[in-house]
């Protein structure tokens, strides 16, 4: 830190500030083509972003970098794209063209410890 910013409280303050945006500012350029999540986690670890467990605050640094995306202080980044999910019940298949998997061989049971009278005890 300069003598100046040891004078001058919040001299050192916007400095910092000024030193993180750059920061920010300079891992979304360069770092453009991964996922915001992506980008939001390694904010966190370069600028030591955690909660008092330790965890990261990917989830808070990920709103933080959005907005500032809104706001259009970093354009270079691509809009977040909605979430597609699938509807309730609805389950994924195999690819079209994959050939099905076919199970084969005799089935072994082995003798268990416990008689299956027990197990409807818990039901």
């Amino acid at each position: 830190m300069n003598a100046s910013a040891n004078r001058n409280p919040s001299a050192a303050i916007t400095t910092r500030l000024v030193t993180r945006r750059a920061l920010i500012r300079q891992i979304t350029r360069e770092y453009a083509n991964l996922a915001l999540t992506e980008l939001a986690a390694t904010v966190c670890e370069l600028l030591d972003w955690r909660r008092p467990n330790g965890g990261l605050k990917t989830r808070e640094c990920y709103l933080f970098v959005r907005e500032l995306h809104k706001r259009g202080w970093l354009p270079w980044l691509p809009a977040p794209q909605p979430r597609v999910r699938r509807p309730e019940g609805v389950k994924k298949v195999a690819e079209p063209g994959a050939p099905p998997v076919v199970l084969s061989g005799a089935v072994v049971m082995s003798k268990s410890r416990f008689p299956l009278a027990d197990i409807h005890a818990f039901n």
